[in-house]
């Protein structure tokens, strides 16, 4: 059976399924670009967040920042500061045991 840190390298590297290096990357940069379009006001913020918020511009910044240092936490880390890789560890578990 593999440690944790095994098997989150392996996601990492995409031998695993959960959030890689791969998948990380891209979607911080789809978060960066879609922070400079709402600055830009190229799409708006229920694009990012739906709609029914009273500040819907500040909800759209406000998550779209959240989600860029989640991101780039997760490429500092390789992935071990991504909860769901941790659950996909903890599933692998139990399923080895059986």
């Amino acid at each position: 059976m593999l440690s944790k840190k095994q098997y989150i390298t392996e996601i990492w590297e995409g031998i695993r399924t959960g959030i890689s290096e791969q998948y990380a990357k891209k979607r911080l940069s789809e978060y960066k670009e879609d922070l400079q379009k709402l600055k830009n006001h190229n799409i708006r913020p229920s694009r990012v967040v739906g709609t029914g918020y009273k500040n819907a511009r500040k909800v759209a910044f406000e998550w779209l920042n959240e989600q860029i240092e989640k991101y780039k936490e997760a490429i500092q880390t390789k992935g071990h500061s991504i909860e769901l890789n941790h659950r996909n560890y903890e599933h692998y578990k139990c399923t080895q045991k059986a």
